[in-house]
C-alpha cells in the first residue's frame, strides 16, 4: 500500500478548531509528521476537523492517528478517541456533521492502524476527518501523525494533453 499523504493536494486541506493555522501540517505532512514536538492541537474543546483532498481519486484502506508521543504531549490535551471519518463530503463544519452519516467510525485504541471499509472507500477525492472525542475527556485533542494508506484510483492524467471534441 502506498503512504496517500503524497497525493494530498496541500492548498486544498483544511482544519477547523486548531489552535493554530496550518499546524495540520504537523500531523499530516512528511517531516514534520515524524518530529514528536510538533502536533495539531484543538483550540476550543476536544473536536477538530480535518479534510483532507487528494490530486486525483484514491482508494484508502487503513489510517493510522496517533496522538502526541508521551514526551511532548500537553498536559491540557490527549489523543482522539472517537473519530468519525467522511467520504467526499467537501464542506463540513461543526454544525452539520452531526447530521451527515460517516462512511466509518472508528474508535482508537492506541496508535494502532485501523482498516477501512473496503466497499466504503471506493473513488475518495475528500476525506474529512471529524475527531469527536479523547481518550482523557481534557480539554483539547492533541494528534501527533496521520497516515493514510491506500492506492490509487486511476491514473494521473494531465488534462492539458485533452483534445476537444
Amino acid at each position: 500500500m502506498l503512504d496517500l499523504i503524497e497525493h494530498v493536494d496541500q492548498r486544498s486541506v483544511e482544519c477547523l478548531n486548531a489552535l493554530t493555522d496550518e499546524s495540520w501540517r504537523n500531523a499530516l505532512w512528511p517531516g514534520p509528521r515524524d518530529q514528536a514536538s510538533l502536533t495539531l492541537v484543538s483550540d476550543d474543546d476536544e473536536e477538530l476537523i480535518l479534510r483532507v483532498e487528494f490530486s486525483s481519486n484514491v482508494r484508502p484502506r487503513a489510517v493510522k492517528i496517533a496522538g502526541a508521543s508521551a514526551t511532548h504531549a500537553r498536559e491540557d490535551a490527549s489523543a482522539p478517541r472517537v473519530v468519525k471519518i467522511f467520504v467526499n463530503a467537501p464542506s463540513l463544519s461543526f454544525e452539520n456533521v452531526a447530521k451527515r452519516r460517516a462512511a466509518q467510525v472508528v474508535e482508537l485504541d492506541g496508535d494502532d492502524e485501523v482498516e477501512l471499509d473496503v466497499t466504503a472507500f471506493e473513488n475518495v477525492r475528500v476525506m474529512t476527518f471529524y475527531v469527536e472525542s479523547n481518550v482523557g475527556g481534557t480539554a483539547r485533542t492533541e494528534i501527533g501523525r496521520i497516515d493514510i494508506k491506500g492506492e490509487l484510483s486511476g491514473e494521473l492524467r494531465d488534462v492539458s494533453e485533452l483534445k476537444p471534441c
